[in-house]
């Protein structure tokens, strides 16, 4: 998909990996590694819910606690996968705020006492502005999304 998208030489740079991201976070040799990452969260992803009929009587109210749970520990890991000075993008399917700024505004909170996480608002203006990030909604972008997209930079740790 990147060979149809990227330039030669851009997607020279692109190196694309699956791998456990908690289990590597937990490794302090695997801290710090990756410049960029984009985490593409699994969510709850209510537009294909309600299309498919199967997906929509599996669905409970507790599939977003459960995924904003999952999401949380993701973001967190790649957080910590991030070098310092690296830009970090979190991205969901999902209009559910609990799974977009809520799980946003922990990984902040995690980190505001060391000041090593900061936000860096998307700058592309589809969509609306979130708190926290922006949301893309089919109702006004002509059938696009949802999507939501928060982004973070990496700073070095406060030395008090």
């Amino acid at each position: 998909m990147l060979d149809k998208h990227l330039p030669e030489d851009l997607r020279k740079r692109v190196k694309v990996s699956g791998f456990d991201a908690a289990a590597a976070a937990g490794r302090q040799s695997e801290r710090g590694r990756f410049a960029a990452i984009i985490l593409d969260a699994p969510c709850s992803s209510e537009r294909h819910v309600i299309q498919n009929k199967a997906a929509m009587e599996k669905w409970t109210p507790a599939r977003p606690k459960f995924l904003a749970r999952r999401q949380w520990s993701l973001l967190s890991a790649a957080f910590l996968l991030l070098k310092n000075g690296g830009s970090l993008v979190y991205v969901t399917c999902s209009i559910n705020a609990e799974e977009n700024d809520g799980v946003t505004v922990k990984l902040l909170q995690k980190y505001r006492e060391t000041g090593t996480c900061i936000l860096d608002r998307p700058d592309f203006s589809l969509g609306e502005e979130t708190q926290y990030g922006r949301i893309v909604l089919p109702d006004t972008t002509a059938g696009c999304g949802p999507l939501y997209v928060a982004r973070f930079k990496k700073a070095e740790a406060n030395k008090n």
